[in-house]
């Protein structure tokens, strides 16, 4: 007769800031939470490991570590408080296999090779920037990509465009919406969205509020990146 294998509400799966946030709120909520914080093979890719600092966060600036230095903190919270027993963590596991099985339960296989059965799970495992393809490749851009030439984040590094000529480059409304904003909040000299070779899809509004703040649209195509990756960046 098989053991009867325990089944938790929660599985969460990545340790980084948002698989631990998520541990936290579903233990603090009462719910017994299977937590997967990774090994070393899929710690390498986490964004953790080369962001080092966190700006624009008061309180945060004294982190050597922007994110990795909050989560253990925070799980050293979770293991001393009175919810500690809502945590089941596997400490250096990842999930090498999942599927949803008939009666709607979730069975992940993790790296230990073990069976675990979860009603919910959150993936939690990160994303990385979408990097554009300039030249029908990624590489181009590559060298300028976090390095506060390229960024990607308006909330977390808009402040970069402060006082520099600034592009923002996509075709979409929100691509149009991130340059209004940076706009408003920074007045950088000079802003300009570049649709590399696409019809802006915007609103009739939207490119009426582009042309009041004077954001230049440029639909040209973007067919090579120069500059130094240290100091400036030119297309």
């Amino acid at each position: 007769m098989s053991e009867e294998k325990t089944i938790y509400p929660i599985a969460v799966i990545g340790g980084g800031a948002a698989g631990v946030m998520a541990l936290l709120r579903g233990v603090l909520n009462n719910q017994k939470v299977l937590f997967f914080p990774g090994n070393a093979k899929t710690k390498k890719k986490s964004r953790a490991t080369w962001v080092t600092k966190v700006e624009n966060m008061p309180g945060f600036f004294h982190y050597k570590k922007g994110i990795d230095n909050p989560n253990k903190e925070t799980i050293e919270f979770i293991e001393q408080s009175p919810f500690a027993s809502n945590m089941t963590m596997l400490s250096n596991c990842a999930v090498v296999s999942a599927k949803k099985r008939e009666d709607a339960l979730f069975e992940l296989i993790g790296s230990n090779d073990e069976t675990y059965l979860a009603k919910y799970v959150v993936l939690a495992t990160g994303m990385m920037d979408v990097q554009p393809e300039i030249a029908d490749s990624i590489q181009p851009i590559l060298p300028y990509a976090n390095v506060q030439l390229v960024d990607y984040c308006l909330r977390c590094d808009g402040h970069h465009v402060f006082n520099k000529k600034t592009a923002v480059l996509g075709h979409g409304e929100g691509a149009a919406w991130v340059a209004i904003m940076l706009h408003e909040r920074y007045n950088p000299p000079e802003m300009i969205l570049l649709t590399h070779g696409k019809e802006l899809e915007a609103s009739a509004e939207v490119q009426k509020i582009l042309e009041l703040y004077k954001i230049k649209v440029i639909k040209n195509k973007v067919h090579s990146v120069r500059g130094n990756a240290r100091e400036n960046l030119l297309t």
